[in-house]
C-alpha cells in the first residue's frame, strides 16, 4: 500500500501535469485567436490603406478641377454660361469668338461634369471603404470630415440663416441625390470600377430617354439660371471651394496649386465676415 507521502507525491504529479496540460492548450489557443485576429486587424489595414492608395490622386485631381471652375464661377458671378439657354439647343461652332454658343454650352456641361465626376470618385471610395470598421479608416478622418462638409455644403438649406431666405434664389443636391449621381457615373465591373469620361457623360445629358438623364437634371438645377441678387447658390460655391481645398490639404497639399491657394483663403476670410455679420447686409454686400 501506498504511505501518505507517496500519495501525496502522486496528488501533486497530477495537479502539475493537469496544470501543464491546460496552460499548453490555454496558450495555443491564445496564441491562435491573438495570432489570427492580429492578423485580420493587419489585413483590414492594409485594406484600407490599399484604398486610400488608389483614390488618393482621382479624388485629389477631380477636387482640384471643380475648385478651379468654381474660382472662375466666383470671379465672374454671374457668369454668362450658366444657363438653361446654353443647353436647350443644338450649338455649332463658329469662328468668332471665344465665348460663343458652343463655347457657353460647353462651360456648362462641364461645370456639371466636375461636379459628378467627384460625387463619382468620393462614392466610389465610400463604397470599398463601407466593410471596413472605423479604426482602420481613422487616418482618413480629416478627409471624411472636408467630404462631410462637402456634403452639407451641396445639401442643407438651414446653411442661409438670413431673415428673408425664402426670397433668395437657391438650389439644392440632397445627401442620397448626391450618392445617386455618383453612381450614375460609375462604370465597369468591380474591381475595374471608374467614373465615365466626358464623352459618356454628354451622352447622358443629351438623350432624356436614358436612365440616368434625371441625375443630370438634378446638376441642371444646381447650376443654371443664376441670379445677379439674392443668390445664395453663390454662397455655397465659395463654401465649397474651401472645403475642396481643405480635402485635398488632407490628402496631399503639394498637390495645390499657388493660386488656388490664394483664392481659397480669400473666400474663407469673405464666409468668416459674412457669418460674423451674419445676413443682415444687403445682397450686394454678400455678392462681393
Amino acid at each position: 500500500m501506498l504511505n501518505a507521502s507517496s500519495t501525496s507525491l502522486w496528488t501533486w504529479t497530477v495537479v502539475a501535469a493537469i496544470v501543464t496540460t491546460v496552460g499548453t492548450l490555454v496558450g495555443h489557443l491564445l496564441k491562435e485567436i491573438v495570432l489570427a485576429r492580429s492578423f485580420e486587424a493587419w489585413k483590414r489595414r492594409q485594406t484600407a490603406a490599399d484604398i486610400e492608395r488608389k483614390y488618393r490622386d482621382p479624388i485629389v485631381l477631380a477636387a482640384l478641377e471643380l475648385a478651379s471652375r468654381l474660382a472662375e464661377i466666383i470671379q465672374e458671378h454671374p457668369t454668362d454660361y450658366l444657363h438653361r439657354s446654353a443647353l436647350s439647343t443644338v450649338i455649332q461652332r463658329t469662328l468668332g469668338s471665344h465665348r460663343d454658343a458652343h463655347f457657353k454650352k460647353y462651360k456648362c456641361q462641364s461645370t456639371m461634369y466636375r461636379i459628378a465626376a467627384f460625387l463619382a470618385w468620393v462614392e466610389l471610395h465610400r463604397q470599398e471603404l463601407v466593410f471596413l470598421e472605423s479604426e482602420h479608416t481613422g487616418a482618413a478622418r480629416p478627409a471624411q470630415q472636408s467630404i462631410d462638409a462637402i456634403r452639407q455644403d451641396f445639401a442643407d438649406g438651414q446653411i442661409n440663416e438670413s431673415d428673408d431666405w425664402a426670397s433668395w434664389t437657391d438650389a439644392l443636391i440632397f445627401r442620397e441625390e448626391q450618392r445617386a449621381i455618383g453612381e450614375a457615373m460609375i462604370a465597369g465591373p468591380p474591381p475595374a470600377r471608374t467614373v465615365v469620361g466626358y464623352g459618356s457623360f454628354i451622352t447622358i445629358a443629351e438623350t432624356a430617354a436614358h436612365p440616368n438623364h434625371r441625375w443630370v437634371e438634378c446638376l441642371e438645377h444646381f447650376c443654371v439660371d443664376q441670379q445677379s441678387n439674392k443668390e445664395f447658390r453663390l454662397v455655397r460655391y465659395r463654401r465649397l471651394l474651401v472645403h475642396l481645398i481643405d480635402l485635398v490639404c488632407a490628402i496631399d497639399p503639394r498637390r495645390i496649386p499657388v493660386w488656388l491657394t490664394e483664392v481659397s483663403a480669400q473666400q474663407r476670410l469673405h464666409l468668416a465676415k459674412v457669418k460674423q455679420r451674419g445676413f443682415a447686409q444687403t445682397a450686394a454686400q454678400v455678392q462681393g
